[in-house]
């Protein structure tokens, strides 16, 4: 084998086993989110007995979200590709939604 086709053969696993990884880290979050949901249903009507079993299910999706950054640049940069710009964005947090609210009124 050519190291050219050994090269071609090396980097296209690579980029499949990045893409793979990534596909599989979304469908977790898909069914992670649908737990999440059903909890909310379920707190709703108990109201506060699946509390810790929600905050564990929040904190399991951070940190796939986390990780969702890092292996998507990873995959972008094994094809080549530019990093994704704004893929990086966290939401306002309480107070600077307050902050600005306080000033849209003005």
């Amino acid at each position: 084998m050519t190291a050219d086709a050994q090269f071609l053969i090396t980097y296209l696993t690579e980029v499949e086993t990045l893409a793979e990884d990534l596909l599989a880290d979304k469908h977790q979050m898909v069914d992670l989110d649908r737990k999440r949901n059903s909890n909310r249903e379920a707190l709703r009507a108990v109201q506060g007995g699946a509390a810790a079993d929600q905050e564990q299910l929040e904190s399991e999706m951070t940190r796939i979200r986390r990780e969702l950054k890092v292996k998507m640049n990873r995959l972008n940069e094994a094809q080549g590709k530019p990093e994704l710009k704004g893929f990086d964005l966290a939401p306002l947090s309480r107070e600077e939604m307050l902050a600005i609210n306080k000033v849209i009124k003005e």
